[in-house]
This record gives structure tokens, sequence and C-alpha cells, in this order.
């Protein structure tokens, strides 16, 4: 009987297989903290931009307020990189981290143009700052696919695994002990004495 439970128990427990090709931890916080090294010189890089000098050369005065808004998305990407450094395989962080990386890059291209356009002792370096970030937004995005199918690879099996288990528990059900016989009567046994009567007193 302990047997048979130790066997059943064994059938049910999933297999889970590991994927191979997902970038190790050590290496996805290596890359993060590579990013945020980067995000923090593109908020020292634009704060130092000329675009006061750009405007008076007839540059829209909405580049200001680009500036503006560079460095506050600059700030929360650093944010959310630290977090997915303390837990790289959130998937939600991982998209999170992506999408603002994208968002700072769209809004620093455009200053890098106008900067290169009204000749900004700044236009070098931000242009090389965007290089780099465009690197560490292909791991990024390498790293998002690979967990993605990684994790859609661990549900799949845990799905089949808990399926299995079902089946073989339906399949081979527990013995249940058999019922105890009940005891026959004894037909040889002698047969009791026969009560007697009660005799009436005498009146």
């Amino acid at each position: 009987m302990l047997q048979h439970v130790v066997l059943m128990s064994l059938a049910c427990v999933p297999l889970l297989a590991q994927t191979q090709g997902v970038a190790p931890s050590w290496e996805v916080r290596a890359n993060l903290r590579a990013l945020a090294e980067n995000t923090k010189k593109y908020q020292e890089t634009v704060e130092q931009l000329k675009v006061n000098d750009w405007i008076s050369q007839g540059a829209p005065d909405a580049y200001r307020r680009q500036r503006q808004v560079v460095q506050t998305e600059a700030g929360h990407l650093r944010t959310v990189s630290a977090r997915l450094a303390e837990d790289p395989e959130r998937l939600s962080l991982v998209v999170d981290t992506l999408f603002r990386l994208e968002h700072v890059e769209s809004l620093t291209g455009s200053l890098a143009e106008a900067a290169t356009r009204y000749q900004d002792p700044q236009a070098p370096l931000l242009n090389d700052l965007l290089n780099r970030n465009a690197a560490a937004r292909a791991h990024l995005r390498q790293y998002l696919l690979d967990l993605t199918q990684t994790k859609e690879h661990e549900y799949a099996v845990a799905y089949q695994e808990a399926q299995r288990c079902m089946s073989v528990t339906n399949h081979n059900p527990l013995a249940k002990p058999a019922p105890q016989p009940k005891p026959r009567p004894n037909l040889n046994a002698p047969a009791p004495p026969l009560a007697t009567p009660i005799k009436k007193p005498p009146e």
C-alpha cells in the first residue's frame, strides 16, 4: 500500500525542463548597470545642451520643453531598470524598461539632430550615447524574447504534467480496504433452552 502511494506521488511530480539560451541573471544585471550609467550621462548631456542658442537661431521653442521631458523620462528609466535588476525574470518590468528606453531614444534622437544642425558642442557626445543605448536596447529586446519563450514553455510543461497527473490518478485509484464479512450464524450450535412459563399463583 505504501509503495503504491509513493509511485503515484512520483507520477504527479512536474518535470519542468529549462530552456537553454536565456541570459543568466548576472549578465542581465551587468547590462542594466551599464544602461543606468548611460542614462545618467544622457541626463547630464541633455542638461548642457544650449537650447536657448538654438531658439535664437530660429529653432522651435518646443525643443526647450522636449529637453525637460527627456530628463524626466530618463529618470523614470533609471528607476525601472534598477527594479528590474532586483528581479530580472519579472516580465512586466522587462517590457516597461524596454518601452521607456525606446521612448527616451526617440526623444533624444530628435534633440541630437537639432544639436548637430545648430552645431551644439554636446552633439558628438549625445550621438555617441545614442549608439551605446542601441546596443543595450538590442540586448534587452533579445532577453525579453528569450524570457517570454521560456515562460511559455514552462507553463506548457506544467499544464501537460497536471493533465498527466490527473489521468494517472483517474486510471489508478488507490485501493480501498476490502469490507470485512459479517459473521455467519452457526447452525450446528445447540438451541437455547426454552423459556420456563410463569406459573400463576394459587387462587
